[in-house]
């Protein structure tokens, strides 16, 4: 039996390893097609096309900011529409982005095959900004009749209830599979650096350090990228703490240069801000530090409480003192840790599984009802 094809369209491709890592998976099971624009970086790590797995690129040069790189996604859309017209898709994943009102209206025989995949409502420090990109996204929203989204709350939040919704979550893959070795701490923190109040963190070492620390801490790596206001007040905590010898700020790494990093970490970090714009969002380095088998420190939002426990982590306030609490409580228990346990313990948030159990069949049921209206 011919296998059902799924055409992901993207026209920036941000984060290879979250997207291609859960195409691939699903190839096993789906022929799957990729229309992208733009890398966002050029030293990214790209699988190479296989049989049932192509990647499309129809942007040239590097991706543009501001009202050019708006136009360019204009002329994206229209090259992506006139691909997809010919694919003969069963089920097309459109990535929530700037242009995406037009797809079906320029590919109106295919309009009912239509998903929209979102992520996230708007996260924007500014709760002016985070109104307008919210209000934005739903103007776009309206010509789509299927959605796809990773946590109830966020019906809501993008104004969903009258819509057909189907919330799946990915899962991960493991960055290391190596076991991690319980002596001296080594933190490590991935993921952007806007808005997260990292630099918190460095403070709240600061005050684990000076107050009778249980274990040692050798290093604490923060990998991401921000804007240059993020990275001052980072490299401020670090120069005012006295702790450039502990605390190394690396910048945007790929998915091959972290796995050095992942390997010796022993200590996870998922630190942000505690807000309801967060609070419901699906952190995808607490999945992918665990099931490296890296216990982790996370801020008790409402998804992280769903998978921190006492096997693998520690749940802490959004201020600098509960972090250092945080550490002290992880450095009682560090121990008796195992990386094997806290793989183990977290195993059905792996992509394989998610995929297997839980995309698989929902892929499979919104191309029946698609059918089922064409017919």
């Amino acid at each position: 039996m011919q296998k059902r094809k799924i055409v992901f369209v993207k026209p920036i491709m941000s984060q290879p390893r979250y997207h291609f890592d859960r195409t691939m998976e699903l190839s096993k099971y789906f022929n799957i097609e990729w229309i992208i624009g733009w890398k966002l970086k050029e030293n990214d790590i790209y699988p190479e096309s296989q049989i049932n797995h192509k990647i499309m690129f129809v942007g040239r040069g590097k991706p543009r900011k501001k009202f050019k790189g708006l136009f360019d996604q204009f002329l994206f859309t229209f090259k992506a529409a006139n691909i997809i017209r010919k694919m003969n898709a069963d089920l097309i994943i459109i990535h929530s982005n700037r242009i995406n009102l037009l797809y079906p209206i320029l590919c109106h025989k295919e309009r009912d095959k239509f998903v929209m995949m979102t992520f996230t409502p708007a996260v924007n420090p500014s709760k002016l900004r985070r109104l307008f990109w919210d209000c934005y996204e739903r103007i776009g929203f309206s010509v789509y009749k299927l959605f796809l989204i990773a946590t109830e709350p966020m019906v809501e939040a993008f104004g969903l209830q009258k819509k057909k919704t189907y919330i799946v979550r990915w899962g991960m893959n493991p960055i290391s599979i190596i076991p991690k070795i319980f002596d001296r701490m080594r933190l490590l923190y991935i993921g952007t650096l806007i808005g997260r109040d990292i630099h918190k963190t460095i403070y709240g070492l600061k005050e684990y350090l000076d107050t009778n620390p249980e274990i040692e801490v050798e290093r604490y790596d923060i990998i991401g990228m921000g804007l240059k206001e993020y990275i001052d007040l980072i490299e401020k905590a670090i120069k005012e703490t006295e702790l450039s010898n502990i605390v190394y700020l690396h910048g945007y790494l790929n998915d091959q240069e972290i796995i050095p990093c992942f390997d010796k970490a022993n200590v996870g970090i998922a630190y942000l801000p505690n807000t309801p714009y967060y609070s419901n969002v699906i952190c995808t380095k607490v999945s992918e530090y665990l099931l490296s088998g890296i216990p982790t420190i996370a801020v008790a939002t409402n998804e992280n409480k769903k998978i921190i426990n006492d096997i693998n982590g520690v749940l802490i306030e959004d201020n600098e003192h509960s972090f250092a609490q945080g550490l002290h409580l992880m450095a009682k228990r560090f121990s008796s840790y195992s990386s094997e346990e806290i793989m183990k313990n977290v195993e059905k948030e792996s992509l394989s599984y998610k995929v297997k159990n839980e995309l698989v069949p929902t892929f499979n049921r919104i191309i029946k009802e698609i059918e089922n209206i064409s017919n």
